[in-house]
């Protein structure tokens, strides 16, 4: 009977480990389940922010680049013959015109939401290469027409516009792959965790049922001593017994 109760207990302590294993496995396919959308949400507010920061830099750039072609048309004005009223009044629109440029370019440079130091002093450097391009292709086109000129700006804008837009494919994917490193790191803990539960949980059943399979033998070992000795004794009647029934049969 004890020898049952003992196997009745092991079966009831297995069936709890793999309760206990089968709820740690749904409770991790959660976490697994929030920590997805979790990282979806913030891929959607990165996204959401790009774009705003990509219309921010775009507005700038253009107003920056309207601003200079209209004062290099004021300063071709003033080489032309002009009136003295008309050079007041170009020089006046030019500073108004040189302040406001003064005030785009003045504007800090934003960086999209997560890049690194080193990322934005890189996109704050080739906006200052731009910057400078420009300045020098404005400068070096003061004998050409308003068409040349045109042209020019459609090309250093489209320029711009495609160095823009591989910058952002660029940081996109390099936070998709630090994403994805962080989602193997975090994969691999649990699953270590795990791995290591389930190896605890096996040992201590193996110990339990070592356990349990030495008192059984041993009591099994008991009792087959026991049972040995009482075959190997003969049962023997008394001298008085023998006596009796001997007397008893011949009463008979």
């Amino acid at each position: 009977m004890r020898n049952k109760h003992a196997l009745g207990e092991l079966q009831t302590m297995r069936r709890q480990w793999q309760q206990m294993d089968q709820a740690l496995q749904q409770k991790a396919a959660e976490m697994e389940s929030e920590r997805r959308d979790k990282e979806m949400e913030v891929k959607v507010l990165l996204r959401s922010h790009k774009l705003k920061v990509h219309e921010i830099e775009e507005k700038r750039l253009r107003a920056e680049i309207c601003y200079k072609a209209e004062i290099e048309s004021l300063k071709k004005q003033e080489i032309g013959g002009t009136s003295e009223c008309e050079l007041t009044a170009c020089k006046k629109e030019r500073n108004a015109l040189r302040k406001q440029l003064d005030d785009v370019s003045a504007e800090p440079q934003l960086a999209p939401f997560g890049s690194t130091p080193g990322r934005s002093h890189q996109h704050t450097t080739r906006n200052e290469t731009y910057v400078v391009a420009t300045q020098t292709e404005f400068s070096g086109s003061s004998d050409e027409s308003p068409q040349v000129e045109r042209e020019n700006l459609e090309r250093l804008w489209a320029d711009q516009q495609k160095t823009l837009d591989l910058e952002g494919k660029m940081e996109a994917l390099e936070q998709d792959r630090d994403a994805l490193e962080d989602q193997n790191f975090q994969l691999e803990q649990q699953t270590s965790a795990l791995q290591g539960r389930v190896r605890n949980m096996t040992n201590l059943c193996q110990q339990k049922e070592q356990t349990l399979q030495y008192f059984l033998n041993k009591t099994l070992s008991k009792f087959g001593l026991r049972m040995h000795r009482m075959a190997v004794r003969k049962p023997r009647l008394s001298p008085v017994t023998e006596t009796t029934g001997s007397w008893s049969e011949e009463h008979l």
